[in-house]
This record gives structure tokens, sequence and C-alpha cells, in this order.
């Protein structure tokens, strides 16, 4: 992890009863290791991942992980779907995914939002 990149199928976490790091091994939908992804909580035990950079290509994917069980789900999207970024900053507001700037797309400066039904349908609140 000190290069920047983070494997997050290997995610920190931050055990705030003992103040000391540990390294969580995810299941599921699992992914590459990629770099400048956002990420935003849904509720007080999920999180929602868009975008990023792998390497090679801006991404345009879109995961949630349940940490409970340290599931992590990848989510098809439809409708008018951001182009793919990285660096940008993301923000979950009640059911709404909202995505702005970055790199990658249409230029640094766009906002998105995706009304997240889906999100909402697989128990994300």
């Amino acid at each position: 992890m000190g290069n920047g990149t983070i494997d997050i199928n290997e995610t920190p976490y931050e055990n705030h009863d003992i103040w000391q790091w540990s390294e969580l091994t995810g299941f599921g939908d699992l992914l590459s290791p990629w770099e400048f992804a956002a990420a935003s909580v849904i509720g007080n035990r999920k999180f929602v991942m868009y975008g990023g950079w792998d390497g090679k290509k801006w991404m345009s994917d879109v995961y949630i992980m349940d940490t409970m069980p340290l599931e992590w789900t990848e989510l098809s999207v439809t409708g008018s779907v951001p182009p793919p970024r990285c660096g940008h900053s993301a923000t979950m507001i009640e059911k709404r995914l909202l995505i702005f700037g970055g790199r990658g797309g249409a230029g640094p400066s766009n906002l998105w939002t995706h009304n997240a039904f889906g999100i909402a349908l697989l128990g994300c609140q």
C-alpha cells in the first residue's frame, strides 16, 4: 500500500475500541487492485465505490462492500452512466450517489447523480 495502490479485496480497517489497524480480506465479486476511486458510506455497515484507475484505463465500475461479512458485490448500472474517471469525489445523499470531477470522461468539473434504487434493493440503505 505504500505506493498508493490499494488492493480493495484487502481493506485496511481501524478498530476504534483498541485503536489498532487490521487488514481485512473480502470475498464475493472480487476485483483487481486499483487506485484513485471514490467511496461513500451507505448506512452504518456498507459503502459504495465508483470509478478509479487500474494502471491502464479509467474505470466506471460500481461496487458495494458490506462490512459485516466483508462481501463485495458489483452493481449493474443502467441509464445514462457517467464516463469512466479517477480522482473524483463521491457522496451518498439519501438514495442518490453524487459524483463530481476527476480525470477522464467529459472533463474535470462535471456533476453526475445516480438515483440508487438498485442499491436500495440490495438492502444498502
